[in-house]
């Protein structure tokens, strides 16, 4: 890469460790031939840019910015954007929802009884019927700007996880400091990513048939075509994918894995870099 190294010069470097036949070092690996390959870089005055900044100069940007006002304009999206934002201003009012980092409103939650079948979690954690429970909810203003500023399904999911990773430590700062929510049994929510959030530390279990379930595949696929840089398109790939799940983790793991904030921000930058890279790998399988 080195010897490679000059102005126009693209480079693909391969980071998947789990396939077959793949060296599971190869994140960490790539990642320090990255930083080498930056720094001689940065010391020989070279920076780095996208591809087609580097095809067409200053007219990519120009395009970028003309595709994503296109979708902003789309005339039955802004209306439905705007019923679904004063909905969720509606159901935060009524609800009393509470953010997690209010600095960079993302997850927003509540503490709620549950109601609905035995949920087995994993080393013996179960959640039952009249237990308590913080119920997770995404910021429909956030996931909208994300969708509409994205590049790619990559690029959105990639957004998306390190949101998590950054707000996941500060929802566990507040269950500790609260009593009431320390008493949660579990976190809970209902998410179209069939993998990867079990990287986070969540289990994946299938929503019960009924009408809670199919209004919530209604809503999430509206929901996608809304957010999704791909948008109606993407509802025909994988529609077998496509369907809403519970995602839930025990509050003893939450705590357990990010209930130390400092510690967390502590870890090494490769460390957080290789988790983020098997989580994107997990999400979009199908990738180029």
């Amino acid at each position: 890469m080195l010897r490679k190294l000059k102005g126009g010069e693209v480079f693909l470097l391969h980071d998947r460790g789990t396939t077959l036949g793949a060296d599971a070092e190869a994140p960490e690996q790539m990642l320090g031939a990255l930083a080498t390959v930056l720094q001689e870089a940065k010391r020989r005055g070279l920076t780095s840019v996208r591809v087609d900044t580097l095809m067409y100069g200053d007219r990519a940007a120009a395009l970028v910015s003309q595709n994503e006002t296109q979708i902003k304009l789309k005339l039955w999206k802004r209306a439905v954007v705007a019923l679904w934002l004063g909905w969720e201003k509606l159901f935060h009012w009524v609800y009393h929802l509470r953010t997690a980092s209010p600095e960079d409103p993302m997850l927003h939650f509540r503490s709620r009884v549950y109601h609905g079948a035995r949920v087995e979690m994993g080393q013996g954690y179960v959640m039952q019927n009249g237990d308590p429970m913080i119920e997770l909810h995404f910021d429909n203003q956030k996931l909208y700007e994300l969708g509409v500023t994205s590049r790619s399904s990559m690029h959105l999911a990639i957004r998306m996880i390190r949101t998590m990773e950054q707000q996941l430590p500060d929802l566990a700062e507040l269950v500790a400091a609260d009593p009431e929510l320390r008493s949660a049994k579990a976190i809970y929510g209902v998410s179209m990513i069939n993998r990867g959030p079990e990287k986070f530390g969540f289990t994946i279990q299938e929503l019960p048939p009924g009408p809670f379930s199919m209004a919530s595949r209604l809503y999430l696929k509206l929901l996608l075509s809304v957010i999704h840089p791909a948008g109606t398109e993407r509802l025909k790939q994988r529609t077998d994918q496509l369907v809403p799940k519970m995602i839930v983790m025990p509050v003893e793991e939450l705590l357990r894995r990010y209930g130390q904030h400092h510690k967390l921000a502590a870890a090494s930058t490769e460390d957080r870099r290789d988790e983020s890279i098997l989580l994107e790998n997990e999400i979009l399988p199908e990738r180029n």
